[in-house]
């Protein structure tokens, strides 16, 4: 539920060479036309932040663009929509993918690696991670997400708030920042939380420095 940054990712950039056929006296010469921009190659890789940039600019407006997206193992993403078309592509792992105003697991698709999704403009839709995954995003920008209902966090003071949110509400949770607690993938301490009606996830972090994911119900205090 997080606002993912968008780090530029390792790219390799190759100049297109051009060539021309060989023509006869009598024909026309071809017209190659001159490349916009250099050609991209981004081999799928472990990512090391929640959000990766491929190409393009997802801030920008009216900008193509591609990001790959991170989402932990237990992650639930309430519903929400997008103002672009939405081309989805899984690259890692396999993500579950609804339609609807509200959160509903009768409506999940399985999605294994390689499937792809288009999601029209405006459309409500929603997702769970059972497992790790990295799903790949094209569309134009800007990329932004517009929550269908309120969505209150629980962060430590000074860090920076999920955008979209309706703010810091730590009377909307039943554990607070640090507090310890187990969990169905392991124990640790609560470092971060998210609230969506009856949608509350925590980010645990655990003493070997990994962050879990869990849901409300799935937690138990040490």
């Amino acid at each position: 539920m997080k606002k993912w940054t968008f780090n530029v990712s390792a790219m390799l950039f190759v100049t297109p060479i051009l060539a021309t056929s060989n023509l006869s006296s009598s024909a026309a010469p071809a017209t190659i036309p001159s490349p916009s921009t250099v050609a991209i190659f981004a081999p799928i890789h472990p990512l090391l932040h929640d959000g990766e940039r491929v190409v393009g600019n997802p801030d920008k407006a009216g900008v193509p663009f591609v990001v790959r997206l991170f989402e932990r193992a237990g992650s639930i993403v309430p519903p929400h929509i997008h103002h672009f078309d939405e081309n989805i592509t899984i690259v890692a792992g396999t993500w579950y993918f609804g339609i609807g105003a509200k959160f509903d697991p009768a409506k999940l698709h399985k999605l294994p690696v390689g499937s792809f999704v288009f999601i029209p403009r405006g459309t409500p839709m929603f997702g769970y991670a059972p497992e790790a995954v990295t799903v790949q995003i094209h569309g134009i920008g800007p990329f932004e997400q517009h929550w269908l209902a309120p969505l209150y966090t629980l962060t430590a003071a000074g860090a920076r708030d999920t955008a979209g949110s309706s703010g810091v509400d730590p009377s909307r949770f039943r554990f607070h920042l640090g507090q310890a607690v187990r969990s169905p993938r392991g124990d640790g301490k609560i470092s971060e939380g998210y609230a969506f009606g009856e949608l509350i996830e925590y980010y645990v972090l655990r003493a070997n420095g990994q962050l879990i994911v869990a849901q409300e119900k799935e937690l138990a205090a040490q």
